[in-house]
C-alpha cells in the first residue's frame, strides 16, 4: 500500500508483482493516478536496519510498458472462480483449498 504526499483525485488500475529470488526481493508496481497538483508516492519497503540506502536498487521499467499485460498471460485468467453450496471454492473445475491465516483466508497456488 502506498501513501501520497498530497491530495489525489483517484487511484485505479493498481497492479503489483512481487517475487523472492534467493536473497533478492523484487517488486513491480503500476497504477493510474489522477491529481491536480504534483505529489510524491511513498511506497514503504521493509529493510534490515543494519543496511544503508544501498539496500534498495531501482530498475527503470519504462521500456516495458506492457509488463503487467505480459504477466497476465502466465496466469489462468480465463477460468471463473466460484463457490458452490458447500462453500468449496473452485477455479474452473479445479478445487481451491481455503486456509484461515489470522484474519485472512488464503488459497494455495494453482499448478
Amino acid at each position: 500500500m502506498c501513501v501520497f504526499s498530497g491530495d489525489v483525485d483517484s487511484v485505479r488500475d493498481t497492479s503489483i508483482f512481487a517475487r523472492i529470488d534467493g536473497a533478492d526481493q523484487l517488486l513491480a508496481y503500476s497504477m493510474s493516478l489522477s491529481t491536480s497538483s504534483d505529489v510524491a508516492m511513498i511506497l514503504p519497503v521493509p529493510t534490515l536496519l543494519a543496511l544503508d540506502e544501498e539496500a534498495l536498487s531501482f530498475i527503470d521499467l519504462s521500456a516495458c510498458p506492457t509488463l503487467f499485460d505480459a504477466l497476465d498471460e502466465y496466469f489462468l485468467t480465463s477460468l471463473a472462480v466460484s463457490a458452490d453450496v458447500d462453500g468449496q471454492t473452485t477455479l474452473g473445475s479445479l478445487p481451491l483449498p481455503i486456509h484461515n491465516v489470522g484474519a485472512f483466508e488464503a488459497t494455495e497456488p494453482v499448478t
